[in-house]
């Protein structure tokens, strides 16, 4: 789970929390990795599928807002700003 942790910028522990309570929540489910049993994979469940696409929706529509808002130009500068300050957060203190 360490490679979605650094997808969605948060540290393992966290993960794995939040993973415990969507599986609780019959949202997703996870299951040993039967290469690598020290891995774990995650599937969305059918009932956790409705709410991925409500969240993808959304999503979508928060990024046209900001879009409209600010501008192709400067909305395309956000992203970049703020991929850079993720990726310069998530790198290992030997890479800064």
């Amino acid at each position: 789970m360490t490679e979605v942790a650094e997808q969605a910028v948060l540290a393992p522990a966290t993960l794995t929390r939040v993973v415990d309570r969507l599986s609780q929540l019959n949202l997703l489910h996870r299951r040993p990795d039967p290469v690598d049993r020290r891995r774990a994979l995650l599937f969305m469940s059918h009932r956790g599928e409705p709410l991925l696409r409500q969240v993808i929706n959304e999503e979508e529509s928060i990024k046209e807002e900001l879009e409209g808002r600010l501008g192709v130009v400067d909305f395309n500068h956000l992203i970049d700003t703020l991929g850079t300050l993720v990726a310069t957060q998530t790198a290992s203190p030997t890479s800064r």
